[in-house]
């Protein structure tokens, strides 16, 4: 679904809000995402809602400047030249790259 916004969103914004998931889903995901194994759930819960609060209150009170909403051609198909698209039955296999929570976090 495309959404469009009438006011700036930067790579920062992005970041801020790529940082906001990945803690949620440290805390409801698997488990092999939880960053803090020898705590209680209550003490995991709590220094989620202390970290996505702080990310969020930071993304929300962020000074913005508004910008003129573009209409979309988004709904309208076929708009990709032939010559352009991807034959998918040709292509050879996509490799797979596995990231360790490790290199999120830090």
């Amino acid at each position: 679904m495309e959404v469009a916004f009438d006011s700036e969103i930067s790579l920062s914004d992005v970041v801020l809000i790529n940082k906001i998931r990945f803690w949620l889903n440290s805390v409801m995901g698997a488990a092999s995402y939880s960053l803090y194994d020898g705590l209680s759930f209550q003490e995991n819960i709590q220094k989620v809602n202390q970290k996505t609060t702080g990310f969020f209150f930071e993304l929300i009170t962020k000074p913005r400047r508004d910008i003129e909403v573009i209409a979309s051609a988004s709904y309208k198909w076929n708009l990709v030249k032939p010559n352009h698209r991807a034959d998918f039955l040709q292509s050879p296999p996509v490799e797979r790259v596995l990231v360790s929570r490790d290199s999120i976090c830090n």
